[in-house]
């Protein structure tokens, strides 16, 4: 099949949770990627606790095997960290947390950072955790900014935040904080179960758009092929609207886990036929 464009498609870590860096690293290269999401917790990670030389690794092993970290996206739904929480002492660690992240990747040379909103109490009202959410963004921005990075807004799943999870609210956080150093990181599963598609989303925020975790799904993210999401049409749309990005492939699923080598082999077999070459892209060098 010709090839659509070559978009930079970029594995995620995550998938290979139970191995190390390394080992996963090794994988996306024998695949033919160039890039990787990288997801910031432990084992490969560990935000609060890195240290110069856990980051000097991170990086060597990067450039050992010609790959290049897009995006840092820091373990923010699956561990107590809620930039919106009730708790004052959980959310001053959760921003603390953030802005760490933010200067991990700065250290590593990634130019965007993922950020989501934290959630409220779903049995109260979202307003106070909502000015909660919106006060951390705004001071990440700040930090972004001062380091020169870019930060993109995941909308979350409804049952992972009850404050960003659709267009609309996204927009609205947008709007709020009123600042090109935050765009919006795109997840087709999120979209799916908002009732969104990946064309009015385009269409609706344009370039603000940083990054697009192209996943298949429904009840999961799965590896292409594996759900029932339009992913061939997904491309037509991107082609339309001249996305520019990187496409992020954060596939996680208990299943997953034991032989996540046939899982990826699987995703860059599938991302083949539709005409997508996995690595691709500019050229690119560490500074």
């Amino acid at each position: 099949m010709e090839l659509r464009k070559s978009w930079r498609a970029a594995p995620m870590n995550v998938l290979y949770k139970y191995f190390s860096l390394e080992y996963f690293l090794d994988a996306a290269a024998m695949n033919g990627f160039e890039s990787i999401e990288l997801w910031g917790a432990a084992p490969h990670l560990y935000i609060e606790a890195c240290t110069t030389a856990d980051l000097l690794r991170v990086r060597r092993a990067l450039e050992s095997r010609y790959l290049r970290a897009c995006c840092l996206t820091p373990e923010s739904t699956l561990y107590p960290v809620n930039i919106a929480s009730g708790d004052a002492v959980l959310r001053r660690r959760s921003l603390k947390n953030m802005l760490r992240s933010i200067e991990v990747a700065a250290e590593l040379g990634i130019p965007l950072v993922q950020v989501v909103s934290g959630t409220g109490y779903y049995n109260e009202p979202i307003d106070e955790a909502w000015k909660w959410s919106r006060d951390s963004l705004e001071t990440a921005v700040r930090k972004a900014e001062s380091l020169g990075l870019e930060l993109s807004l995941e909308p979350l799943l409804p049952y992972e935040s009850n404050l960003v999870n659709s267009l609309t609210s996204v927009q609205r956080m947008l709007e709020e904080l009123d600042t090109e150093v935050l765009g919006v990181h795109l997840d087709t599963v999120a979209m799916e179960a908002a009732g969104e598609t990946l064309e009015a989303c385009l269409r609706t925020l344009g370039s603000r758009v940083k990054h697009i975790q192209l996943c298949d799904g429904p009840g999961g993210h799965l590896a292409w092929g594996d759900g029932s999401l339009p992913l061939d049409s997904n491309l037509d749309v991107l082609e339309q609207h001249g996305y520019q990005g990187y496409l992020g492939l954060e596939m996680f699923d208990h299943s997953y886990y034991i032989d996540p080598d046939q899982v990826l082999k699987q995703c860059a077999d599938q991302m083949r036929k539709e005409g997508v070459k996995p690595g691709g892209g500019k050229e690119h060098s560490y500074e």
